[in-house]
């Protein structure tokens, strides 16, 4: 997880300072001010990239990086879905169904 500012000149993902915990007040590349751009939060879930715009606010992207890291520990992101499990037998069933009804080789399916 890790808090940016985009730089609107070059377009840059500006994180932290290497070695340090401070972020930076101009794009280390074109030394454009970054003071009024929104701060974006990157994270990680179930090996699916998100990434959210919070606004100028650094104490609220700090506030809501450490919810998202909650929610996350909890299993109660709201943006997972469940997978329902399907059993072979009502996949096998489904498709019989609709080969029945849509497939003049339905009983080629069937075998």
């Amino acid at each position: 997880m890790r808090m940016f500012r985009k730089c609107p000149k070059c377009g840059r993902n500006c994180g932290k300072i290497k070695g340090t915990d401070k972020y930076p007040e101009n794009c280390p590349v074109c030394d454009n001010s970054l003071k009024n751009q929104s701060w974006y939060i990157d994270y990680g879930v179930n090996g699916t990239r998100k990434r959210e715009a919070i606004g100028s606010n650094k104490h609220l992207a700090e506030e809501v990086i450490a919810k998202r890291r909650t929610q996350i520990y909890e299993g109660r992101f709201f943006d997972i879905k469940k997978d329902s499990q399907f059993s072979v037998d009502e996949i096998a069933e489904d498709f019989s169904q609709y080969s029945k009804n849509n497939k003049r080789s339905f009983f080629r399916d069937k075998i």
